[in-house]
């Protein structure tokens, strides 16, 4: 009952083992997102753990747990991610912990006795190590900033230089005025990919990029190449060529290792055969082929080497359910089927038809309004106050949703006041309102980014640009919930308000499964529902003024709602005094002289108090105004 879990920057890869089930040998395998020790908090650490487990069946028998993942180094971080194996399957008993690279090496056969293993791992990051059975050499994998030589990340950022930099030296006086890059340069299918328009745009994507992002466009690099671009071609003979380097000058310090097992695993090898094979000629050509004789290896499936190294930890070479598993495993990586994301086989036709609730009429935010039908010919005067009008029915309709919107704020601070986090799931306005509420969490609660956060269908691109079909899909809003280690500590609010968002339901339907509270806040009461979220707030705020138009009622009272879950759970946490926000982040002048002047509220009853005894106080806190407010009592008791 041998469980292995092999890490990536991009997806990681879990196996089941069960030599005792009925049928014997029950083998599970499946994709999880991304995990990297060294970027994970505890708390997503745990919410990885308790996917996986989730997935598996809580009640599936775990003894034996091996896992391999980026980001660990030292024996510290070793016993870190071993104690939470131990939390999270209380039954184990006996365990494997180490890098992503050892798993690597595990699959590599051994070789002859003075041979050499060498992994080159290319895919987000970028890494070779080498091992002669004793004694062990690193070369590269020190982060995108300092290293990661002949990554997708290295290869995509250099791409995007010169791509830009094309642009720039190109274009003539006249074009200089166009923000778009030219239909045949590299940045415009680049540009393409990430659905956006111009190079200020660009920029602002950059800015905001995250590592995996960026690496993202390495496969629109290597197909760019394929097509011809010259700059593509140069772009990744430059990354493999220095990724080649590293590799050489580790097998030349193993001076006496005359036979080496090379093994390439990450997506630039295991998924572009042609990416391989040049890598493959740059190293033979960079070693004596007289004294070093070197076999190449693509590694497609790793995850088999957790269990292996789980197995030589515990000098248990001959267990059976090993001994099986790699009888299968010769088969190699998965199908298609189980290469599909975690939601297993089903498509997106399958998971419609399983999880996306039937309208039972013609949802009301698409009715037209009676009130409106002579919009086009009001007077300026007439449509607003229609529309001041239209806007003041939401608040009875929110009343009527009172005990609902109770019970979700009582579940969020008691999810937050644990450690667990908000998440807002919606596209289009309604992921734009639920970012716009999280982000102002930090500045107004002093809270952490992630104790809030907001989702949107498309991604950051679509907070600023609508992205067309980005709200179609189920599984990416499932994989939206897998990758943020969503678990049973969280609560995910979906809002969707005609009520059939597809994304909307797959985030839904996935935190369900990871044990979150899901509630769904919608316009539309005509829904007949095949899943139960946990909790539902359904108004009835009649047709909008703009038919179909949700930014204006829907929207109003999304933000209204949204509002009051923020705020009121904060409180319930202790971040408000009477009723001044006493735990604000001041970020700006503004907010610092609101700080001085809500301790000096709060110690007005303390006669010597005076700004200048206050300000330095507060100063040498931080800004921390409860800290400040208990050191004047004390000053002045």
């Amino acid at each position: 009952m041998s469980l292995a879990i092999e890490c990536g920057a991009t997806s990681s890869s879990v196996l089941y083992i069960n030599s005792e089930a009925d049928p014997p040998l029950d083998i599970k395998r499946f994709k999880m997102g991304s995990a990297n020790f060294k970027i994970m908090s505890s708390v997503e650490l745990e919410g990885f753990c308790c996917n996986i487990r989730m997935k598996l069946g809580i009640h599936a028998p775990v003894t034996r747990v091996g896992i391999g993942m980026p980001g660990i180094i030292s024996v510290k971080d070793k016993l870190v991610v071993e104690d939470m194996v131990r939390k999270i399957w209380p039954k184990s008993t006996s365990w494997w912990v180490g890098s992503d690279v050892e798993t690597a090496m595990a699959c590599l056969s051994i070789p002859p006795k003075g041979g050499l293993k060498v992994i080159v791992i290319g895919g987000t990051g970028s890494n070779c190590f080498g091992s002669d059975g004793k004694s062990t050499i690193k070369i590269g994998g020190f982060g995108h900033l300092l290293g990661d030589r002949g990554s997708s990340y290295a290869i995509a950022l250099r791409a995007l230089r010169l791509a830009l930099r094309e642009s720039e030296h190109s274009v003539s006086l006249e074009e200089e005025k166009l923000t778009h890059p030219r239909p045949e340069s590299l940045l415009s299918p680049i540009m393409k990919r990430l659905n956006l328009d111009s190079i200020p745009d660009l920029v602002t994507w950059s800015t905001n990029a995250t590592k995996v992002e960026v690496a993202g466009l390495a496969q629109t690099v290597i197909e760019q190449s394929r097509g011809g671009n010259a700059l593509a071609q140069g772009a990744i003979a430059h990354g493999m060529s220095e990724l080649a380097e590293d590799c050489i000058a580790l097998i030349k310090k193993f001076s006496k290792s005359k036979i080496v097992e090379l093994g390439l695993t990450g997506s630039l090898f295991t998924k572009n055969d042609d990416i391989a094979d040049m890598f493959t000629k740059l190293v033979k050509n960079g070693i004596d082929s007289d004294s070093v004789n070197i076999t190449f290896t693509t590694l497609h499936e790793t995850v088999h080497g957790a269990l292996q190294c789980l197995n030589n930890n515990n000098n248990d070479d001959n267990n059976e359910d090993f001994a099986r598993m790699l009888i299968k495993m010769q088969k190699s990586c998965y199908d298609e089927e189980q290469d599909a994301p975690a939601s297993g086989a089903h498509t997106e036709v399958q998971l419609a038809e399983k999880i996306l609730p039937v309208y039972l009429g013609l949802p009301q935010t698409e009715c037209r309004n009676p009130n409106s039908m002579n919009l086009d010919t009001m007077s300026i005067g007439e449509a607003v106050d229609l529309m001041i009008s239209e806007e003041s029915k939401i608040y009875d309709a929110i009343a009527k949703q009172k005990p609902q919107i109770e019970i979700l704020i009582e579940k969020v601070s008691s999810a937050l006041k644990v450690g667990g986090r908000l998440f807002y799931v919606g596209a289009g306005t309604s992921g734009r309102l639920g970012i716009l509420d999280a982000t102002e969490c930090p500045p107004t609660f002093r809270t952490q980014p992630e104790m809030v956060q907001g989702i949107i269908a498309g991604g950051f691109s679509s907070v600023s640009k609508a992205k067309e079909g980005a709200e179609d899909s189920i599984i990416d809003g499932m994989d939206a919930i897998r990758e943020r280690f969503v678990s049973n500590n969280d609560v995910v609010v979906g809002i969707a308000a005609s009520g059939r968002t597809p994304f909307v339901w797959g985030a839904m339907y996935q935190a369900q499964l990871l044990g979150a509270f899901a509630t769904f806040l919608t316009f539309n009461v005509k829904l007949d529902m095949k899943i139960k979220p946990d909790l539902v707030i359904a108004m009835d705020l009649g047709p909008e003024i703009l038919t179909g138009s949700t930014r204006l009622k829907s929207g109003s009272a999304t933000k209204c709602v949204l509002n009051m879950l923020s705020t009121l759970a904060m409180v319930r946490m202790g971040k408000c005094f009477e009723n001044l926000m006493v735990d604000l982040n001041p970020a700006n002048q503004k907010l610092k002289q609101r700080a001085l002047r809500i301790v000096m509220l709060m110690t007005s009853n303390l006669g010597s108090v005076t700004e200048e005894v206050a300000r330095p106080i507060l100063i040498k806190n931080k800004y921390d105004i409860k800290t400040t407010v208990l050191e004047l009592r004390k000053l002045n008791s």
